[in-house]
């Protein structure tokens, strides 16, 4: 900071006015007045002009890194997160898919039985085991089976990284107003 500049400071409290309170920590020139000019100058105004620069505190500096690497981790884990997303979602219309292929593999037995469910196929899988032509549809039925299970995985990998996230993201929240309370300049 020049000497032609100043920081903008508030008190921090409910009077500050939000514009004052916007400003608070930003850096002004002396040779160009934000609207409603320098600190002090407005009525009643109580905020300052800080024209010293004060080096980081070395908690300051370790609070600032470890919201650097909160919030890597935080990218890191949203990365993740939506991939596991996009997985359960291929997942899901594979299964459904197979389980399409299941009731047409049934209708295509000729089999004068209906399936409505997975569970209520489930219920006539010992009839179809020993029906002609029944080996396509409980093949079908076992793609189905494989890939709902994959997708009940899938699901609760998904569970796991938001609640992770929503974690992290907690931590970076709390470094951020750790910060703010010891007064480092972000």
């Amino acid at each position: 900071m020049d000497s032609g500049e100043y920081i903008w400071r508030t008190v921090r409290d409910s009077k500050v006015r939000s514009a004052h309170a916007d400003r608070d920590g930003k850096l002004f020139s002396w040779t160009n007045p934000p609207p409603g000019g320098h600190p002090a100058e407005d009525y009643n105004c109580r905020c300052w002009a800080e024209t010293e620069v004060k080096a980081p505190s070395a908690e300051c500096i370790q609070l600032s890194v470890d919201l650097a690497n909160s919030e890597a981790a935080t990218r890191s884990l949203s990365g993740k997160y939506f991939e596991a997303a996009e997985n359960a979602n291929n997942l899901a219309r594979r299964r459904d898919a197979a389980w399409e292929k299941v009731k047409e593999a049934v209708w295509e037995t000729g089999l004068s039985i209906s399936v409505s469910t997975p569970e209520d196929f489930a219920k006539k899988l010992p009839f179809l085991r020993e029906a002609l032509g029944a080996a396509e549809v409980i093949s079908a039925y076992n793609e189905y089976k494989h890939l709902n299970k994959d997708h009940v995985v899938a699901i609760s990998v998904l569970a796991n990284y938001r609640v992770d996230l929503q974690g992290q993201e907690q931590v970076s929240k709390a470094i951020r107003a750790e910060m703010e309370k010891k007064g480092c300049v972000s």
